[in-house]
């Protein structure tokens, strides 16, 4: 894959159940903040795959829909998902719920 942000990104590798998972650190106050997740996916015959979003041991979304991309690697999406932080230590994260193996480049809280 070529045009991610940074020095690589991660795969789910077409495994139902793998995982990435970020420490997320909140100085400020607890409240709700947008996550976005850049991703590539490219499923024949699916518009798009789905995972899973847990945040601090929380289920926020059981099936968040990655549109399909262009290309799988070569362009990317973003998809903002609204999420409560915790102030202090936060925890965030994927995980595949089909085995279609989606990348993900990165992911931004605002």
């Amino acid at each position: 894959g070529g045009n991610f942000n940074g020095k690589g990104y991660a795969k789910f590798d077409k495994k139902i159940g793998a995982s990435i998972e970020w420490y997320q650190e909140n100085d400020g106050g607890a409240g709700e903040a947008d996550l976005y997740i850049r991703y590539s996916s490219k499923i024949d015959g699916k518009g798009g795959t789905y995972i899973k979003l847990v945040v601090n041991d929380e289920i926020v979304n059981n099936k968040v829909f990655l549109r399909n991309t262009r290309n799988q690697g070569g362009r990317w999406n973003k998809v903002k998902v609204p999420i409560q932080l915790n102030r202090g230590a936060n925890t965030i994260k994927l995980i595949s719920v089909e085995d279609t193996g989606a990348f993900i480049d990165e992911i931004l809280i605002n």
